[in-house]
C-alpha cells in the first residue's frame, strides 16, 4: 500500500471514529508513525485529505455496493446485504462525525450528500424494478416516489434533534426504517422470501429482522 492510500485509510477510520474536529495532522502522523511533513507532502492541509477520503470512501463503496448486486441471487438477498453492511458501517460511526462535517465543513456535506444521494437513488431504483419484473415487489408501486421517501428516512437516521444519539443506535433506526418499507412494497412472494431469508440470518445470529 503506497503512502497515500495508508495516509487515507488512517485519516478516514479515525475520523468516522472520534469525528473531524478532533483528529489533528499530528494523531494522523502519529498512528501511522510517520512524520507530519510527509502527510503535508501528499495533503495541502486537513481540509484537502478530508475531501479525499471522502472521495476515496465514496469510490469503494460504490465498487462494493457493485459487486453485491452482481453476487447476490435476487434483489431482495442484494437488499439484505446492504442492511447488514450499512448497519455495521453505522455502528463504527461516531455522531461527532456528522455534527463535525455538518458545522465545520459544509460545503462538502453539500456534495457529499448530493453525491450519495444520487447514487442511492440510482441503486434503490435499478434494485425495485428488478424486484417488480421478478414478481418479489408489488407491480402498483410508484418506484420513483417509493425511492425518495426512503432516501428522505435515511436522512433523518442522522438528525440527532430526532434520534438523540445517547438514546437511539443508528443501526437500530436505519434497520427499523428499512423494515417497514421493504415489508410494505413486497408481493406475495417477496414475503415468502422475506420470511426465509429471516430465518437464515437468525441461524446466523445475524441481528437484521426484514
Amino acid at each position: 500500500m503506497d503512502v497515500r492510500k495508508r495516509i487515507l485509510t488512517e485519516a478516514t477510520q479515525l475520523f468516522f471514529q472520534y469525528g473531524i474536529r478532533d483528529i489533528t495532522m499530528d494523531d494522523i502522523a502519529a498512528n501511522l508513525g510517520i512524520s507530519k511533513r510527509t502527510i503535508y507532502e501528499t495533503f495541502k492541509d486537513k481540509n484537502e485529505l478530508l475531501i479525499s477520503c471522502f472521495e476515496e470512501y465514496s469510490n469503494e463503496r460504490y465498487k462494493a455496493n457493485e459487486v453485491i448486486i452482481k453476487d447476490s441471487q435476487n434483489p431482495l438477498t442484494a437488499i439484505c446485504l446492504f442492511i447488514q453492511d450499512g448497519a455495521s458501517m453505522l455502528n463504527l460511526l461516531s455522531p461527532a462525525f456528522f455534527s463535525d462535517l455538518k458545522k465545520y465543513h459544509y460545503e462538502l456535506w453539500i456534495q457529499a450528500s448530493r453525491q450519495q444521494t444520487e447514487r442511492n437513488y440510482n441503486l434503490a431504483y435499478r434494485l425495485l424494478r428488478k424486484g417488480i419484473n421478478e414478481g418479489i415487489f408489488r407491480k402498483d408501486i410508484n418506484i420513483d416516489i417509493v425511492v425518495k421517501l426512503i432516501l428522505e428516512q435515511m436522512k433523518i437516521l442522522i438528525d440527532s434533534d430526532v434520534f438523540p444519539p445517547d438514546k437511539y443506535k443508528q443501526s437500530d433506526i436505519f434497520k427499523n426504517i428499512v423494515i417497514n418499507f421493504i415489508r410494505g412494497i413486497a408481493a406475495n412472494r417477496g414475503i415468502v422470501m422475506i420470511n426465509d431469508i429471516e430465518n437464515q440470518l437468525t441461524d446466523k445470529n445475524i441481528e437484521i429482522k426484514i
